[in-house]
């Protein structure tokens, strides 16, 4: 099941424009690109374990960093 942590949408068209979600074992930045709906996936992330946990995101230009609990930046 995939739970979205945050949702940007145009109102007007019900178009989502920006997302977070999260899966079991993954963290999915959805966004409105040039060619349309584009997603980047961080793999073997773990958010579905009953704690609580800090996310902290970085988007710039074509790259992407995630941060979980303080850990190791992932790249993309």
């Amino acid at each position: 099941r995939n739970e979205y942590l945050f949702a940007v949408v145009k109102e007007d068209v019900d178009q989502l424009l920006l997302g977070l979600r999260f899966s079991k074992e993954k963290v999915h930045l959805i966004y409105q690109g040039s060619m349309g709906r584009q997603r980047l996936s961080f793999k073997r992330i773990q958010l579905t374990d009953n704690n609580w946990h800090s996310i902290v995101l970085a988007v710039s230009g074509h790259h992407a960093t995630l941060t979980l609990d303080c850990g190791i930046p992932l790249e993309l």
